[in-house]
C-alpha cells in the first residue's frame, strides 16, 4: 500500500492487522512520515467540516481547493471556530511530535522477544511511544527505551516493567528482574524515578543498573550519584557502591566488591580452620577456602536469595593453584546425613568457584558436586577429576561456567559414570573443558531446557552427548561446540548425540565441530524421537553418517564429507575434499580452519558467539575470546 492508502485507510478505520502493523511500520520510520500525517490528519478535518468524504484528505491535493456546494449560508462564527478548532489541532499535533511533554514518555526503539502491552490490552510496536500503563514484559531477548533527552533504558531478558504517569519527572516501575539505565541530566525537580516492590530509586543523571525481586532490590552505580529509600530509610549511593533494600538488611551502600554478608576464612591460620568448625550461613555470606587440602563430604543446606547468593570461593594461593576441597578415604554414600558427593548443594542461589575438587567416590555414582532439587546454582572455574562423576545435578537454573571437568568415571558402573549427569529445568553450559569420561558419556541430560556453548568435549567413552526423555517437551541449543569423538568398539551404538524417548522438542545445532573418530559414527541418533533438528553452520567430519534412523533433521550451510549421505532436507551445503575438513592441526588438538579451507572466512551476517576453548586445555583452562579465530564456530555463509 502506498502512504497515502494507509493514511486514508487509518484515518477511515478501514484498515485491517496487516494494513495497521505496515501503518505503524511507515510512521515510526521517520520524523517526515510523522510531519506528513499530521497535516493529513488537518487536512481531513477541515473536509469534514466542509461535508466532503474522508479519503479526499489523502488521494490528491487538487480536492483541497474544491468548493463545497451551494447550500444555506453558515453563521458568522462558523469559519472562526473551524479556524480556532484547526489551530488547535495543530497546536496538539506540534506539541505530540515536538513538544516537551515527549520528555517524559520513552519511545520503544528495539524489541526482542517482548510484548508490549497497553492498558486496554492492545499491543505496542517498535517505534511507538509508550504511555502511562504501558507494561513490558522480556522473554528470551531485550526491550530498549530512549528518552527525549537522551536518556536510555534496557530491561534485561525475563523481567517486566510498567510506564507510570509522570506526576513530575519521569517513572518507571521494574516488577522483576534487571535493567541498565543511562540517564541524562534531569532538569531540577523532575527526576527519572525508578520504583520496585522494596525501594524508590531517585535519579538525577547517572548510570545505573536495577535488579528486582518480590522480595528484594540491588541498585548499583557506576557513575554520579542516586538516592534509594526503603519506607523512611533513604541512603545516597555515589559511583562504584551498591545497595540493597530487603527486609532485615540494614540499607547501608557498600563498595561493590564489598560482600553483603558475612565473610567466613577457613584454613590455617584463618578465624576457622576446618569446614566443620562453620556456624551456619545466610544470605550474601562469602566463604573462603583459602590454599591448602580441605576435607569434604560437605553437605550444605543452606542457600541465598537471587540478589544475595551464598558464595563459595576458593582463594588462590602464591602458586596460582586452587585449594583443594579432596573426598579421598570418606564415605560418600548418601545414607543419612552422609553427602554423596564431595560438594552437596540442596540450598537455592549459590555460586562455588575457584575450586579443585577430586575423591568423589563411592564405588558407583559418587559426585564432585551434586544439586540436590537446588535452584539457581552456578558453578565456575573449578577443577574437577578423580570422581565417579564430575557434576550429578536435579536442579533448576544452574550454570556451568570455565570449568575443567574430567577424567572421571568408574568401571565398576561402566556405561553410567558421566561427566555431566543433569536433570530438571533450565541448564546452561558454557566454556567448558569436559575431557576423559573413562566409563560414560561427557553429558548426560534430563532437563526441560538445555544450553550447550562454546565446549570442548573430548575423550568420551560412551559417546558425547546424549538427551533423555524428561516427559514433556524439551528445548536443547548446541552452539559453538568442538565435539572430538575417541574410538569405541563395545556396548551402546556408536554415536556423538543420541536423543532418548517420544517427547518432542526442538534441538538446534548452530557453530558446532563434530569430529567422529571411526566412519561407523552416526553424529545424530534418535530412534522414534519426535524432536524436531535444525543443524546449521556446522562442520561434520570424519564420518558419512549424517543422520540415523527416522529422525526428523534440516540444516543448511552445514560442511559435510565429501562421501556424506546428505540428509534429504539439509540445503546449501559445503563439500570438503576428501578426508580433510580443513584443521590447521588436528593431530596436535587445532582445530581451527586454514586460511585455505573450505568454510574459512565464510562469515554469516548474523551475530554468533565468539567464545573459543584453548586449542591444548591444561587443568583450569578457560574459553578464550579471540574474534579472528573461528576454531569450533564455522561460521559458513549461505
Amino acid at each position: 500500500m502506498t502512504p497515502d492508502e494507509l493514511i486514508s485507510g487509518h484515518l477511515d478505520h478501514t484498515l485491517d492487522d496487516v494494513g495497521l502493523a505496515a501503518f505503524d511500520s511507515w510512521l515510526a520510520a521517520d520524523r517526515a512520515h510523522q510531519v506528513r500525517f499530521c497535516q493529513a490528519v488537518l487536512a481531513h478535518q477541515h473536509l469534514r467540516q466542509r461535508g466532503f468524504a474522508a479519503a479526499h484528505a489523502t488521494s490528491s491535493r487538487r480536492y483541497l481547493r474544491l468548493r463545497p456546494p451551494a447550500r444555506a449560508p453558515r453563521r458568522w462564527w462558523a469559519g472562526l471556530a473551524a479556524t480556532a478548532a484547526a489551530a488547535l489541532l495543530m497546536t496538539m499535533v506540534g506539541w505530540w511530535v515536538y513538544g516537551p511533554a515527549s520528555d517524559e514518555a520513552p519511545v520503544l526503539v528495539r524489541a526482542e522477544s517482548t510484548a508490549v502491552m497497553r492498558s486496554d490490552g492492545l499491543q505496542r510496536m517498535v517505534g511507538d511511544r509508550l504511555l502511562p500503563g504501558d507494561e513490558l514484559t522480556t522473554g528470551a531477548g531485550s526491550a530498549y527505551l530512549r528518552y527525549h533527552d537522551g536518556t536510555e533504558v534496557v530491561l534485561a531478558a525475563g523481567s517486566r516493567a510498567r510506564v507510570l504517569p509522570p506526576a513530575v519527572g519521569k517513572r518507571l516501575h521494574l516488577d522483576y528482574g534487571d535493567l541498565d539505565a543511562q540517564v541524562a541530566k534531569q532538569p531540577p525537580g523532575r527526576p527519572l524515578v525508578i520504583s520496585t516492590a522494596t525501594a524508590a530509586i531517585t535519579v538525577l543523571g547517572t548510570t545505573l543498573r536495577v535488579a528486582s525481586t518480590a522480595d528484594e532490590t540491588r541498585v548499583s552505580v557506576s557513575t554520579g550519584l542516586v538516592t534509594v529509600t526503603r519506607g523512611n530509610d533513604t541512603v545516597p549511593v555515589p559511583a562504584g557502591s551498591f545497595v540493597v533494600a530487603a527486609a532485615a538488611t540494614p540499607l547501608v551502600a557498600r563498595p561493590q566488591q564489598m560482600a553483603i554478608g558475612a565473610v567466613l576464612a577457613v584454613g590455617v591460620g584463618q578465624r576457622y580452620a576446618s569446614i566443620s568448625d562453620l556456624p551456619a550461613l545466610a544470605p550474601g555470606d562469602v566463604v573462603e577456602l583459602h590454599p591448602g587440602r580441605h576435607r569434604g563430604g560437605w553437605k550444605l543446606p543452606q542457600g541465598g536469595t537471587a540478589l544475595r547468593p551464598l558464595i563459595i570461593r576458593g582463594i588462590r594461593g602464591s602458586d596460582g593453584e586452587r585449594p583443594l576441597l579432596s573426598g579421598d578415604g570418606l564415605v560418600l554414600d548418601g545414607v543419612g546425613a552422609t553427602a554423596r558427593a564431595v560438594l552437596q548443594l540442596h540450598g537455592t542461589n549459590v555460586v562455588v568457584e575457584h575450586l579443585t575438587i577430586s575423591g568423589g567416590r563411592n564405588g558407583r555414582n559418587a559426585a564432585g558436586i551434586r544439586c540436590v532439587d537446588a535452584q539457581a546454582i552456578t558453578i565456575r572455574d573449578c577443577r574437577i577429576h578423580d570422581c565417579d562423576q564430575g557434576i550429578d545435578a536435579v536442579a533448576d537454573r544452574i550454570v556451568i561456567l570455565d570449568n575443567d571437568i574430567g577424567p572421571c568415571g568408574n568401571a565398576a558402573n561402566d556405561g553410567y559414570c558421566h561427566l555431566l549427569h543433569l536433570g530438571g529445568g533450565a541448564a546452561t553450559v558454557r566454556g567448558n573443558h569436559l575431557h576423559d569420561a573413562t566409563h560414560g558419556q561427557a553429558v548426560m541430560s534430563g532437563n526441560r531446557s538445555l544450553v550447550l556453548e562454546a565446549n570442548r568435549i573430548t575423550g568420551a567413552a560412551d559417546g558425547e552427548i546424549s538427551l533423555l526423555d524428561p516427559g514433556h517437551e524439551r528445548s536443547v541449543t548446541l552452539s559453538g561446540n568442538l565435539l572430538i569423538g575417541q574410538p569405541r568398539g563395545r556396548g551402546n551404538r556408536i554415536r556423538t548425540i543420541d536423543i532418548h524417548g517420544a517427547s518432542a522438542g526442538d534441538l538446534r545445532l548452530e557453530h558446532n565441530t563434530l569430529v567422529a573418530a571411526e566412519p561407523a559414527v552416526v553424529f545424530l541418533l534418535g530412534a522414534g524421537s519426535a524432536m524436531r533438528v535444525r543443524a546449521e553452520d556446522n562442520i561434520f567430519t570424519g564420518s558419512r553418517q549424517i543422520v540415523g534412523e527416522d529422525l526428523m533433521v534440516s540444516g543448511r550451510g552445514n560442511q559435510l564429507p565429501a562421501d556424506a549421505l546428505v540428509p534429504p532436507r539439509f540445503t546449501d551445503n559445503l563439500i570438503a575434499p576428501a578426508a580433510d575438513a580443513g584443521f590447521v592441526d588436528a593431530a596436535r588438538g587445532d582445530y581451527r580452519l586454514r586460511p585455505a579451507a573450505a568454510g574459512a572466512g565464510r562469515v554469516p551476517s548474523r551475530s554468533s558467539s565468539r567464545l573459543q576453548p584453548a586449542i591444548a586445555p591444561g587443568p583450569g583452562s578457560t574459553a578464550r575470546n579471540d574474534d579472528d579465530d573461528p576454531g569450533a564456530f564455522p561460521r559458513l555463509h549461505r
